[in-house]
């Protein structure tokens, strides 16, 4: 009878072995990635699957596979639930093939870095560590939806940034466990199959899919002690599309000021209004007029208004042959008692910037400006990014595809002492649910993280309105 080492042996030499370790390493991922925005999906045992993928026994091929298929599955529903935005067939080709190269390029970090000998499993898991960093923060963070990290906001709450570090530590750890632990002659075969039969496990037991909710917004608060409530509210409502003519201007005005006197004369006590993305339109002299007399009597009251806005701030020549160009991004205008304006580190890739425009000539609405930090390359061509600030209180802003992402916060929390979170956004152009809830689901759980009240405030589709 042939043994169970013979067998092992006997694998190995087969000619399609890689083919078929290659194959089922992609559907594990595949599993995985699906489950990652699931109930439970980022339980203990979520990231003790996700940590099989990095160790030593694996070969790069069957790693890149694995990570390649949990990151296409896992960017399906921010990449088509986006088709609504433009359901043209176009668009629909375009988000497929992004949603392809996003994943191997996500993925190619794990192969490459995740590196280990037999014998020498810390090597893994320091390089699982560095590709979990890397697909986290910029370049490859700006469009890491599906980042892992997120895991630390259900592990570790109101732990912070600290939540964060020991998130990463205790992956690179679990790499190194698993190596010293699993069966000698277990194969890649052996592990894979095992991820997908718990995800079936997991699936029956959770009832899979689970029924989706249109979020409205709110206040969330992680920690009812430190909840502002009646301090803060925030303004949901289906405005509509974005103003572009000086009538629709005018009637936008008036709507965000009737809304916001019905909450000051409801709760006289609150400090700060919170409305949606870029509902108040852009700002220029315009702006200034028509809101002067909510501004009066928001300081009359000792509140504040935070307006979603359209922000122009223009980028310098770089050299004497070329143009200043003068671009507009997603903003906060703070408006009452307390003024300062402020701008999104990174609007949403495609819909809201083109990443390509330096080759292609051509450009959307709004920019990124997180190569424009202060004190980067271009200071003071922008309204400020950092201590985001309205008198003495200083907040977090995370605005729309922020919420998706793990370095705008990051950048925020250390430098400052934040009472709270802002969160506008804007779904109105949606027929499903899946942007809305995921960002919402994204802000609470920065809120959980780091122990801070969520201002969650979204323009709505129509149908919210029944």
């Amino acid at each position: 009878m042939m043994t169970r080492e013979m067998e092992i042996r006997s694998l190995n030499r087969c000619p399609h072995r890689r083919c078929v370790t290659s194959l089922l390493g992609g559907l594990s991922g595949l599993a995985l990635g699906w489950s990652v925005w699931q109930p439970g999906g980022l339980s203990f045992g979520w990231l003790l699957m996700l940590s099989v993928f990095c160790i030593p026994t694996l070969s790069k091929t069957s790693r890149l596979a694995a990570f390649f298929g949990y990151y296409l599955a896992a960017l399906v529903l921010p990449i088509t639930s986006l088709r609504d935005y433009d359901p043209t067939p176009s668009w629909t080709l375009l988000a497929g093939i992004g949603q392809l190269v996003l994943a191997l390029v996500l993925a190619a970090p794990y192969a490459l870095f995740a590196v280990g000998k037999p014998g020498q499993a810390w090597r893994s898991g320091a390089g699982a560590i560095l590709a979990l960093l890397v697909t986290a923060l910029p370049p490859l963070g700006c469009v890491g939806l599906a980042s892992p990290l997120f895991g630390a906001t259900t592990w570790f709450g109101g732990l912070g940034t600290t939540g964060l570090i020991l998130y990463l530590l205790l992956f690179g750890l679990c790499v190194v466990l698993l190596d010293r632990v699993s069966p000698p002659f277990t194969t890649e075969i052996h592990w894979f199959g095992m991820i997908l039969a718990l995800l079936m496990v997991l699936a029956m037991a959770l009832g899979i899919p689970a029924r989706r909710s249109t979020s409205r917004g709110g206040l969330y608060c992680p920690v009812t002690a430190s909840c502002p409530l009646r301090q803060i509210s925030t303004v949901s409502f289906p405005f509509g599309h974005d103003v572009r003519t000086w009538p629709e201007f005018e009637k936008r005005a008036r709507l965000i000021t009737r809304l916001g006197e019905q909450i000051l004369r409801r709760d006289p006590g609150t400090r700060l209004l919170v409305y949606p993305e870029e509902v108040a339109g852009p700002l220029d002299r315009g702006f200034t007029r028509l809101y002067a007399g909510f501004a009066e009597r928001l300081r009359a009251r000792h509140a504040t208004a935070a307006l979603g806005a359209l922000i122009p701030w223009r980028v310098p020549a770089r050299t004497p042959r070329q143009k200043s160009h003068l671009y507009w991004s997603d903003g906060i205008v703070f408006m009452g008692q307390y003024n300062r304006v402020l701008i999104a580190r990174q609007p949403a890739p495609v819909v809201e910037w083109n990443p390509l425009a330096q080759i292609f000539r051509h450009t959307h609405l709004a920019m990124p400006a997180f190569w424009g930090l202060p004190g980067g390359p271009n200071p003071g061509t922008h309204p400020p990014l950092d201590h985001a600030s309205y008198g003495k209180t200083h907040v977090i802003a995370l605005i729309c595809y922020e919420q998706a992402l793990v370095w705008p916060i990051l950048w925020s929390r250390p430098r400052t002492h934040p009472m709270a979170i802002l969160a506008p956004e804007s779904v109105h152009w949606e027929k499903s649910a899946a942007i809305g809830d995921l960002e919402a689901r994204l802000a609470r759980a920065w809120g959980r993280l780091y122990g801070l009240p969520v201002a969650l405030a979204i323009n709505l589709p129509r149908a919210s309105n029944s």
